[in-house]
């Protein structure tokens, strides 16, 4: 990639490449294609329009989505899981490659942005690989202990030498205690609710369990469990 950072995309001790960047090249990807649909399918639409090329049942269906206010299908098939409207979700996805391109081209991000993701769970995988090869421990002997930060966004001014840190997660149903650092009941007509920032800690499972991972998209579901 152009202008890219040689802290992303570089090699580790073992001279194998980054975890994180790999996961990032991918997003990257990710991103790429569904620009390169965006794009070609408004060029299109507008060809149809003007009446130069036959309007398709998938430009007009387009068309008839944006009259609505929804996000085309056709950008849907490529795109992350959204249930916003058309307005929000393009606000949206400019952040999402805003932040994409900063981690790109300035390097690693002092806290992640993990529900600007198509794929969350590769970027936990790439996180604990990155930590299993830097210690030279098995990948699956490891798991996250999760630590609430105290203070939002703006109050991270490093990254930590161990793990990561992220945000963008929601709780649904529940809220984070900050002072007494637990889970509580939610606000009165909240249905869910922006966590804090968190730093992802890897450590070592206490006992084995079978969970799946794996930095490439799959169906299968995945569980997760902590001791």
């Amino acid at each position: 990639m152009e202008l890219s950072s040689p802290e992303v995309f570089g090699d580790d001790d073992n001279g194998k490449p980054l975890s994180l960047g790999v996961f990032c090249g991918q997003e990257v990807d990710r991103f790429n294609i569904l620009l390169n649909v965006m794009r070609k399918s408004l060029v299109n639409l507008d060809k149809a329009i003007e009446g130069t090329v036959v309007m398709s049942l998938d430009l007009e269906l387009m068309f008839f989505n944006f009259l609505d206010g929804k996000v085309p299908d056709m950008w849907v098939t490529w795109a992350y899981p959204s249930l916003k409207p058309l307005g929000s979700w393009f606000d949206d996805l400019l952040e999402r490659i805003t932040f994409m391109r900063d981690w790109v081209t300035n390097g690693s991000p002092k806290c992640y942005w993990i529900s600007a993701f198509f794929f969350p769970q590769g970027f936990k995988t790439a996180a604990l690989q990155m930590h299993a090869r830097k210690n030279k421990l098995e990948i699956d002997k490891l798991n996250f202990k999760t630590n609430v930060k105290e203070g939002g966004l703006e109050c991270i001014k490093v990254a930590p030498d161990v793990g990561v840190n992220i945000n963008g997660c929601y709780i649904e149903g529940a809220k984070w205690e900050l002072k007494r650092r637990i889970i509580d009941e939610m606000t009165t007509k909240l249905l869910s609710r922006r966590s804090l920032s968190s730093g992802l800690n890897p450590c070592l499972r206490t006992r084995s369990r079978r969970i799946a991972c794996t930095t490439a998209l799959s169906t299968r579901p995945v569980r997760e469990e902590e001791s």
